[in-house]
C-alpha cells in the first residue's frame, strides 16, 4: 500500500472514532466502510464498526464484524474474551439474538469453556430446534465432555436434516468409536466415503476402527489410499505400520517407523514401535538404542522406565552378556532408585572389564546415593587415576567429599573442575555451597553471582544466593534473589518460608504472613510455617492467632519445647498465667535447665504474686550463671515484693557491675534506696540514669520526690516542672508540684496545681477531700488568701457542703465585695438552699455589670422558681439577644410560655431548640406537650414516639385516643410501645383496629406480623407477610417472611427467600447472619461460612455472627479457629456466658479441661443454676478423675431438675469410675487410668431409664409398706416384648427426694451383679405424680416363707460381696429383702431394698434397720461399716437354722437394743446343721468386736 494511501486509512479511522465520540454513529459508518474497502482485515476498523453498529442496534452486522475479527486473529484469546463481553452486551439489549447466541458459544468453545458454550447453544436450540450448525457445535462440545450419548442424539439429529452431512458423519462415527461401538461407526465412515472417496479422514479413522475390529487387511487398504494421497502422512504411515507388525511383516513396519522417524527424529510413539520391531527381529542394539533416546525424551517417567525395563530384561534373557543392555539396564533402575539392582548390572559389567571407565564413575555415583562415600571415593580415585582431567569425576568426587564434611578437600576438586570449565554451572553451585558451608559467604556469592550471570534464572544459584544473602544479614537483597525464583515457581514451599523470613527479620510482618499463609495452604501441618507464623503474629500482637499456630505445632509434636516455650510466652502477653506456667512447666520437664523457660515461669510467678516461687526459679538460673544480669535484675525484683530491700539491693548492684548503664537496674535500685530512705545513694542512680535519658519521665519524678525529701524544693520543681512540659496531665507530678509549692509558700501557684488536678478528676470526692485539706494548710497560713477561699468554696459546693462553700464566699466577699465570681458563686449555693431572694440580691449585684450572660440565666432561673415568670422572660430574652442558640434559655423561656398559656411562642423556642439538639428528650416531651394543648395530636404523637418514657408517653396516647378513639397514628405508636414492653397482646388489638379502618395498611401489617412472630404464631405471621406485595418494601417482605419460614423450620423456604433479598441487598447484614442460620440447619455449614465470613468482613465484631460462625467450626471440627472466634467475642463481653460455655465445650474437644474448667468457672460464677454448663464442668472433672467436683456438679442438676434421668446415668458411671479406682488400689494395682474406668462403665451398658407409665398393663397391688406400696404389672417393651415387673411406689415423691435418688443410685451402681435385684427404669403415677422405681420381679416372694428350700445352693458370698465391692453397705440385711424366684426362674435369689445402701464415705450413725439385724457397735453412735452388714448377715444365718426370726418372742425397743450392745445373742439350736455347728459361722459373723468382722472376706468363706 502506499504511504498515501496509508496516511489516507489512518485519517479516516480517526475521524470515524471522532464521529463515534460526539455520537455520529451513521457518519462513523460511511468511514469505517471506506477504510474498510481499503483495508479489509484492518482489525481496528472492524471492532470500531461492530461497535458502531452496536449503538446503532444494528446488532447482527455488529455481530457479522466482531465473528471475522476472531477469524483474523483465531488464537488471539484476550481478543476473544473482550469480543465476548460485545456478544454479552448485544444479548442483554436482545437476549433471544439468535446470531449473538451461536457466535459467543462458538467463542467460549475455543476458549475451552464447555459448560458456558453449553447453555448459549442449549439456549439457541430451544428457539430453532433444528439449527444445523447450534446442534453441530453442542454435539462437538458433548463430545469434549465425554457426554457421548449426548454428542450422538445431537448428531442423530443433525443427520436427520442433513442425511449427507459429511462432517456430522464423521463425528458420529467418531463419537461411535469412543463408545466401542465399531460396526455402528464403520456404518457412517462407510457412508462418508461413498460420497467422498478420498477423505482423507474418514480413511485413516475408518483404517484405524478396522484395526480395533482386528481387521488388519482392510485396514491396510485404508492407510495404503490415505498414503497415496498424502505420502508422508505420519500419522499414516505409524498406523500402517503397527498394522503391519500386528500382520507381523516386521521388515515393511520398519520401513514405515523409519519414514515416520525421518520426518519426526523424536516421534515418541515411533521409536517405541521401532524398538520392538527390531526386538522381534532379534536386532537388540538397535532396539536398546530407541529405548534409551525413549527415556532420555522423558527421563522423569517412571511407568515408562519400567516398562523399557521389562523390554531390557527380555533382550538380557536372549543374550546374559550384553554390556550395553547391562548399562543401559543399570541406568534405569538408577532412575527408578532401586540402586540395589542398578549395582548388580554395574558390577557384572566390571567384572568383565575392570577399568571400564564409564562404568565407575557409574557405580561411583550409585554408592554415592546409598551413602556409602568410601566406595564411591574408591570408584572415582580409580577414574581420575586413569583420566586425571575427568571433570565430571572431579565434581562427583568433590560432592562426596562435601557430603563427608571435607570441605578443603572438596574445594580442590571443584577448582580443579572450574581450571577446566570455567563456566561450569554444577561446579560452580557445588564451590559455592562448599564456601557456605565454610561460612566464607563472599566466596559463596561470587560463585553464585557468576552463575547468575550464565543463567540468569537458575533456580539453585537464587535460592543459594538468597540464602547467602541472609547470613549475610542483607535481607533486601535476599527477598529480590526469593521473589525472581516465586515468580517462576509461585508454589514452592521453601522459597516461600525463606522469603517470610526474610520479610520477618525487615519487620514487614504482613509480607511475611502472607508468605507463610500461602506455604500453609499447600502443606497446612507444615512445623516450621506455623512456628514462624506464630512469631509473626507475636510480633503483631495477635495473640489469638498465635495461640492457634502453637496448638496445631503441638498436635504434630506434642513435646516441642521452642512452640511450649513461645506458647507459654503469648498466655503471658494474654494475662493467661496458669495457662502459661502449664506450658513452661512441661518445658521444664523436658530440659530442667531451660533458661528461658526459668526465666519465664519467673516472671510468670511474679505477676502471680508468687514470689517465693519466681525466686526458686530465679535462683536456679544464677546458679547456672550466677553473672547473668537479667536474672540478677528479676531477681531483685522479686525480693523487693517481698520487702527484702538489702537481698534486693545486693542483686541490682551484681547486675549493675556487668551492665553499668542498665536502665531498669538503675532504677530499681535507687527506689530501693529510696524506699531504705538512702537519699543520696538514690540521687546517685537517678542522676546517672538521666544523664543516659535527660528526659525521662519517671525518673524525673523519682529525683523530685528525692529532692522533696531532702527539703531541696527548687531542685524538686524543676524536676516536678519538666515532667510537666512533656506531660502536662501528669496527675503524680501536679500533686506533687502542688505540695512543693505549698513548702516554698507560694500558695497561689500551689492552689492552681490542685484546681487542676480537679479538673482532671472531677467526680473523685475523695480526692476532692484530700485536696481540701490541702486548702485548708493553706488557709491556716494565709486566712485571708482569696483564691483559696474561692476554691475551697467551689469543692464544698461539689461536694454538697453548701453551708461551709456559704462560708468561704462569705468571707471572700468580705473581703472583696464586689468579686462578681464570689457572688455569683454565692448565689448558686443560695439557690440550691431555696433562699432565692438572697440569690437575686447576689446575682442583681452581679448585673450592675449587665454582659454576664451566665448571671442572666440563673437570675431568670429564680424568678421562674418563684413563679415571676414576666421578670424571668426579660431576663431570658435579653440573654437570648445576646446568645440567640443558648439551649438552656431557650427551653427556659418555652416553658415559661407554656405555663402562661402562649403555645405558639414556646413551640418557636422548642423548635429552634430541637435544629439544635434533635434529640433532646425533655424538649420532645415539652414540644408534644405543647401541640398537644393545640390539638395537634398527630405532631404530639410524633414527638412522644421518639422518647423511651413509656409510661408517661402511654398516657399521653391514651389521652389522644380518648378524643380520636380511630387516629391510626396513635394505634400503630401505641401498638409499638407496647411491642417494646412486650406487651404483644395488647399491641395485637391495636395493630388489628388499625386493619379494621385501614386493611392493606402497610406499617400495621408488617407490625402485626412481628408481633405474631414473638407470640410464636408463625402462621398468622406468614399471612401478614405474604400481603406486603408492593415492590418499595419487597427487601422487609423477604426478610420477615424468610424469618417465619426459619421458625417454622421450612429451611428451603426459607432460603428461597433469603437469596433472592441477597441477590436485591448483597451486604444486607442481617439476611445474611439469617441465611447462615439457616445453612447451618441443614447441615450446610461449608455455605453458612461463607455467609458469616462475609458479614463479619462487614461488621468485623458482630458478636451474633462470630458465636454462629464459631458454632459453625465447632460443627466442622474446626476447633481451632472455633476458639478465635469465641476468644474474641470474649475481648468486648468477658462475662458472656453464652460464649464462655461454648469455648469452654471447644477446649473440652481439644483435651484441654483446665482451660475448660476455667470458662465453665465463670459461666457458674454469674449463672450458679446453669445446668448445661454444670453438666459440662461435671464432666471435665470427671475426665481429671476430679470425681467429688463432679458428683457436686451432677448433684446440683438434680435439685435444679429432679427429673434429668440422664444425670442420674452420670452419678452412676462416676460412683463405678470412683469405686474400680478403690478397688485398684486395695488390690494393690498400680495402673489406675482412665481406660479401667472406660471399661467398667462399658461393662455396665443397663443404665436408668424414663419409662412411660403407658407401657404397663395389669398393674396389681402386692403389698405395702413404711416407704410405698408395692404392684405387679406387665412392662410391654419395645411394644413387643412382655416382661412382668415389680412398680415400688414412693409416698410422697412428687419431687425427686434425696432418698430416691440415693436408692436409684445405689440400684445403678450395681447393675452389673448377677445377685442384686435390677432397677430397669423409673416412671411416674399419672394420677399421684409419685416417682415409681421399676424392679425385676420375684414369684416367690421373701426368703423367710422358703427359707430352706434353696439354703445349700445360696453363694452368700458372692452376693454380699458384690454390694461390698462396689464400696457400698447395705445397712438393712434381714430375711425380708432376700427375694426368690426373680424372672419366674426357680431357686434365683436377689438382694433387694437397696434404698438405705450408702456409700462408706456417705455413711452416717444414725439407727436405720430391723433391730435382731442390727450390729451392737451402732447403738453406740458408730457409723455404719460393712462390717455391720456382716453382723446381719449372722443373724440372717441363724434365722436359716432355726426357722424363725431372733428375738421374736419379745419387744424389739430401747431395751433389747441395750441388752444386744451388753452382748446378747441368739442360742444355736439343736436341729442347726453340723458344718455350721462346728464352725459357730454365724456366730463368728456376730462377734462383739468389731474389728474382728473387717476380715469379711475371711468370715464368709
Amino acid at each position: 500500500m502506499s504511504q498515501l494511501k496509508q496516511i489516507n486509512a489512518l485519517a479516516l479511522r480517526l475521524q470515524g472514532e471522532t464521529y463515534i465520540r460526539f455520537g455520529k454513529y451513521n457518519k462513523a459508518l460511511i468511514d469505517f466502510n471506506k477504510l474498510l474497502e481499503l483495508e479489509p482485515n484492518n482489525h481496528r476498523a472492524l471492532r470500531s464498526r461492530g461497535e458502531t453498529y452496536q449503538k446503532l442496534k444494528r446488532l447482527n452486522e455488529a455481530l457479522i464484524d466482531f465473528n471475522k475479527l476472531l477469524e483474523i486473529q483465531p488464537n488471539n484469546r484476550v481478543l476473544h474474551n473482550e469480543i465476548i463481553d460485545e456478544y454479552n452486551e448485544i444479548l442483554k439489549m436482545e437476549p433471544n439474538n439468535v446470531l449473538a447466541l451461536r457466535l459467543r458459544g462458538e467463542t467460549y468453545q475455543k476458549l475451552e469453556k464447555y459448560n458456558e458454550a453449553l447453555i448459549d447453544f442449549n439456549k439457541l436450540l430451544e428457539f430453532e430446534p433444528n439449527n444445523a450448525l447450534a446442534l453441530r457445535s453442542r454435539g462437538e462440545i458433548y463430545q469434549k465432555l465425554e457426554k457421548y450419548s449426548e454428542a450422538l442424539t445431537d448428531f442423530n439429529k443433525l443427520l436427520e436434516l442433513e442425511p449427507n452431512n459429511y462432517l456430522a458423519l464423521r463425528l458420529r462415527g467418531e463419537t461411535y468409536q469412543k463408545l466401542e461401538k465399531y460396526y455402528e461407526a464403520l456404518l457412517n465412515f462407510n457412508k462418508l466415503l461413498e460420497l467422498d472417496p478420498n477423505n482423507y479422514h474418514a480413511l485413516r479413522l475408518r483404517g484405524e476402527t478396522y484395526e480395533k475390529l482386528e481387521k488388519y487387511n482392510e485396514a491396510l487398504i485404508d492407510f495404503n489410499k490415505v498414503l497415496e494421497l498424502e505420502p508422508n502422512n505420519y500419522h499414516a504411515l505409524r498406523l500402517r505400520g503397527e498394522t503391519y507388525e500386528k500382520l507381523e511383516k516386521y521388515n515393511e513396519a520398519l520401513i514405515d517407523f523409519n519414514k515416520v522417524l525421518e520426518l519426526e527424529p523424536n516421534n515418541y510413539h515411533a521409536l517405541r514401535l521401532r524398538g520392538k520391531t527390531y526386538q522381534k527381529l532379534e536386532k537388540y542394539n538397535e532396539a536398546l538404542m530407541d529405548f534409551n533416546k525413549l527415556l532420555e525424551f522423558q527421563p522423569n517417567n517412571r511407568n515408562l522406565h519400567k516398562e523399557i525395563i521389562d523390554e531390557y530384561n527380555e533382550i538380557l534373557e536372549m543374550e546374559p552378556n550384553n554390556a550395553l543392555a547391562l548399562r543401559l539396564r543399570g541406568e534405569a533402575y538408577e532412575k527408578l532408585e532401586k540402586y540395589y539392582e542398578a549395582l548388580i548390572d554395574f558390577n557384572k559389567l566390571l567384572e568383565s572389564e575392570p577399568n571400564n571407565i564409564h562404568i565407575l564413575r557409574l557405580r561411583g555415583e550409585i554408592y554415592q546415593k546409598l551413602e556409602w562415600y568410601d566406595e564411591a571415593l574408591t570408584d572415582f580415585d580409580k577414574v581420575l587415576e586413569k583420566e586425571p582431567n575427568n571433570y565430571l569425576a572431579l565434581r562427583l568426587r568433590g560432592e562426596t567429599y562435601q557430603k563427608l564434611e571435607n570441605y578443603n578437600e572438596a574445594l580442590i576438586d571443584f577448582n580443579k573442575v572450574l581450571e577446566l570449565e570455567p563456566n561450569n554451572y554444577p561446579a560452580l553451585i557445588l564451590r559455592g555451597e562448599t564456601y557456605q558451608k565454610l561460612e566464607k559467604y563472599y566466596e559463596a556469592l561470587l560463585n553464585f553471582n557468576k552463575l547468575l550471570e550464565l543463567d540468569p534464572n537458575n533456580y539453585h544459584a537464587l535460592r543459594l544466593r538468597g540464602e547467602t544473602y541472609e547470613k549475610l544479614e542483607k535481607y533486601y537483597e535476599a527477598v529480590l534473589n526469593f521473589n525472581k525464583l516465586l515468580e517462576s515457581a509461585p508454589n514452592n514451599i521453601h522459597i516461600l518460608r525463606l522469603r517470610g523470613e526474610a520479610y520477618e527479620k525487615l519487620e514487614k510482618y504482613y509480607e511475611a504472613l502472607l508468605n507463610f499463609n500461602k506455604l500453609l495452604e499447600l502443606d497446612p501441618n507444615n512445623y516450621h510455617a506455623l512456628r514462624l507464623r506464630g512469631e509473626t503474629y507475636e510480633k503483631l500482637e495477635k495473640y489469638n492467632e498465635v495461640l492457634i499456630d502453637f496448638n496445631k505445632v503441638l498436635e504434630l509434636e506434642p513435646n516441642n519445647y521452642y512452640a511450649l516455650r513461645l506458647r507459654g510466652k503469648t498466655y503471658q502477653k494474654l494475662e493467661k498465667y496458669n495457662e502459661a506456667l502449664i506450658d513452661f512447666d512441661k518445658v521444664l520437664e523436658l530440659d530442667p535447665n531451660n533458661y528461658h523457660a526459668l526465666r519465664l515461669r519467673g516472671k510468670t510467678y511474679q505477676k502471680l504474686k508468687k514470689y517465693n516461687e519466681a525466686l526458686t526459679d530465679f535462683n536456679k538460673l544464677l546458679e547456672l550463671e550466677p553473672n547473668n544480669a537479667l536474672a540478677l535484675r528479676l531477681r531483685g525484683e522479686t525480693y523487693e515484693k517481698l520487702e527484702k530491700y538489702y537481698e534486693a539491693l545486693m542483686d541490682f548492684s551484681n547486675s549493675l557491675e556487668s551492665e553499668p548503664n542498665n536502665y531498669h537496674a538503675l532504677r530499681l535500685r535507687g527506689e530501693i534506696y529510696q524506699k531504705l530512705e538512702w537519699y543520696d545513694e538514690a540521687l546517685r542512680n537517678f542522676n546517672k540514669l538521666l544523664k543516659l535519658e535527660p528526659n525521662n519521665i519517671l525518673v524525673l519524678r523519682l529525683r523530685g520526690e528525692i529532692y522533696q525529701k531532702l527539703e531541696k524544693y527548687n531542685e524538686a520543681l524543676t524536676d516536678f516542672d519538666k515532667v510537666l512540659e512533656k506531660e502536662p496531665n501528669n496527675y503524680l507530678a501536679l500533686r506533687l508540684r502542688g505540695e512543693t509549692y505549698q513548702k516554698l509558700e507560694k500558695y497561689n501557684e500551689a492552689l492552681i496545681d490542685f484546681n487542676k488536678l480537679l479538673e482532671f478528676q472531677p467526680n473523685n470526692r475523695n480526692l476532692h477531700k484530700e485536696i481540701i485539706d490541702e486548702y485548708n494548710e493553706i488557709l491556716e497560713m494565709e486566712p485571708n488568701n482569696a483564691l483559696a477561699l474561692r476554691l475551697r468554696g467551689e469543692i464544698h459546693e461539689k461536694l454538697e457542703k453548701y453551708y461551709e462553700a456559704l462560708t468561704d464566699f462569705n468571707k471572700l466577699l468580705e473581703l472583696e465585695p464586689n468579686n462578681y465570681l464570689a457572688l455569683r458563686l454565692r448565689g448558686e449555693i443560695y439557690q440550691k438552699l431555696e433562699w432565692y431572694d438572697e440569690a437575686l440580691t447576689d446575682f442583681d449585684k452581679v448585673l450592675e455589670k449587665p454582659e454576664n450572660y451566665l448571671a442572666l440565666r440563673l437570675r431568670g432561673e429564680t424568678y421562674q422558681k418563684l413563679e415571676k415568670y414576666n421578670e424571668a422572660l426579660i431576663d431570658f430574652n435579653i440573654l437570648l439577644e445576646f446568645e440567640p442558640n443558648n439551649a438552656l434559655a431557650l427551653r427556659s423561656r418555652g416553658e415559661f410560655y407554656q405555663k402562661l398559656e402562649k403555645y405558639s411562642e414556646a413551640l418557636t423556642d422548642f423548635n429552634k431548640l430541637l435544629e439544635l439538639e434533635p434529640n433532646n428528650a425533655l424538649v420532645l416531651r415539652l414540644r408534644g406537650e405543647t401541640y398537644q394543648k393545640l390539638k395537634k395530636y398527630n405532631e404530639a404523637l410524633i414527638d412522644f414516639n421518639s422518647l423511651d418514657l413509656c409510661e408517661e408517653i402511654f398516657d399521653k396516647y391514651n389521652e389522644i385516643l380518648e378524643i380520636e378513639p380511630n387516629n391510626a397514628l396513635a394505634l400503630r405508636l401505641r401498638g409499638e410501645t407496647y411491642q417494646t414492653q412486650k406487651k404483644y397482646n395488647e399491641a395485637l388489638t391495636d395493630f388489628n383496629k388499625i386493619l379494621e379502618l385501614e386493611p392493606n395498611n402497610y406499617l400495621a401489617l408488617r407490625l402485626r406480623g412481628e408481633t405474631y412472630l414473638k407470640l410464636k404464631k408463625y402462621n398468622e405471621a406468614l399471612t401478614d407477610f405474604n400481603k406486603l406485595e408492593q415492590n418499595n418494601y419487597l427487601a422487609l417482605r423477604l426478610r420477615l417472611r424468610g424469618e417465619t419460614y426459619l421458625k417454622l423450620k421450612k429451611y428451603n423456604e426459607s432460603l428461597r427467600d433469603f437469596n433472592k433479598l441477597l441477590e436485591l441487598e448483597p451486604n444486607n447484614a442481617l439476611a445474611l447472619r439469617l441465611r447462615g442460620e439457616t445453612y447451618q440447619k441443614l447441615e450446610k455449614y461449608n455455605e453458612a461460612l461463607i455467609d458469616f465470613n462475609k458479614l463479619l468482613e462487614l461488621e468485623p465484631n458482630n458478636y451474633h455472627a462470630l458465636k454462629l460462625r464459631g458454632r459453625t467450626y465447632q460443627k466442622l471440627k474446626k476447633y481451632y479457629e472455633a476458639l478465635i472466634d469465641f476468644s474474641n467475642l470474649l475481648e468486648s463481653e468477658p462475662n458472656n456466658y453464652h460464649a464462655l460455655r461454648l469455648r469452654g465445650e471447644i477446649y473440652q474437644k481439644l483435651e484441654k479441661h483446665n482451660e475448660s474448667l476455667m470458662d465453665f468457672d465463670k459461666v457458674l460464677e454469674n449463672k450458679p443454676d446453669n445446668a448445661l454448663a454444670l453438666r459440662l464442668r461435671g464432666n471435665s472433672f470427671k475426665i481429671l478423675k476430679k470425681f467429688k467436683e463432679s458428683l457436686d456438679d451432677f448433684n446440683k442438676i438434680l435439685k435444679i431438675n429432679p427429673n434429668d434421668i440422664s444425670v442420674l446415668n452420670l452419678i452412676i458411671e462416676m460412683e463405678k469410675s470412683k469405686n474400680q479406682i478403690i478397688t485398684d488400689i486395695k488390690a494393690q494395682k498400680q495402673q489406675i487410668k482412665s481406660s479401667i474406668v472406660n471399661d467398667i462403665i462399658t461393662e455396665s451398658n443397663i443404665l436408668i431409664n424414663w419409662i412411660p407409665y403407658s407401657q404397663f398393663k395389669n398393674i396389681k397391688y402386692i403389698a405395702e409398706g413404711g416407704f410405698g406400696v408395692v404392684n405387679s404389672a406387665i412392662w410391654i417393651k419395645d411394644g413387643e416384648n412382655k416382661i412382668k415387673v415389680a412398680l415400688k411406689n414412693l409416698h410422697n415423691s412428687k419431687n425427686m427426694t434425696d432418698s430416691f435418688f440415693k436408692e436409684v443410685i445405689s440400684h445403678g451402681i450395681t447393675s452389673s451383679n448377677d445377685f442384686i435385684i435390677q432397677c430397669h427404669g423409673i416412671t411416674r403415677d399419672p394420677d399421684t405424680n409419685n416417682n415409681i422405681m421399676v424392679m425385676e420381679f420375684a414369684e416367690d416372694g421373701s426368703l423367710h416363707s422358703d427359707l430352706i428350700l434353696n439354703f445349700d445352693k445360696v453363694n452368700w458370698q458372692t452376693k454380699i460381696e458384690q454390694i461390698h465391692n462396689n464400696n457400698l453397705i447395705h445397712r438393712d440385711i434381714h430375711s425380708g429383702n432376700i427375694l426368690m424366684g426373680v424372672n419366674g426362674i426357680l431357686g434365683s435369689i436377689r438382694i433387694a431394698d437397696l434404698g438405705l445402701c450408702r456409700n462408706i464415705d456417705n455413711s452416717t450413725n444414725y439407727v436405720y434397720g430391723t433391730v435382731p439385724y442390727v450390729a451392737p457397735e451402732i447403738f453406740e453412735d458408730s457409723s455404719y461399716s460393712q462390717a455391720s452388714d456382716v453382723y446381719s448377715f449372722g443373724m440372717l444365718m441363724w434365722e436359716f437354722t432355726s426357722g424363725h426370726k431372733s428375738f421374736s418372742n419379745r419387744p424389739h425397743d430401747s431395751k433389747l437394743m441395750y441388752d444386744i450392745k451388753g452382748g446378747l445373742r441368739p442360742e444355736i439350736t439343736e436341729d442347726t446343721p453340723e458344718v455350721l455347728r462346728v464352725h459357730e459361722f454365724h456366730m463368728r459373723c456376730a462377734r462383739d468386736f468389731e474389728m474382728l468382722r473387717r476380715s469379711r472376706e475371711m468370715t464368709l468363706r
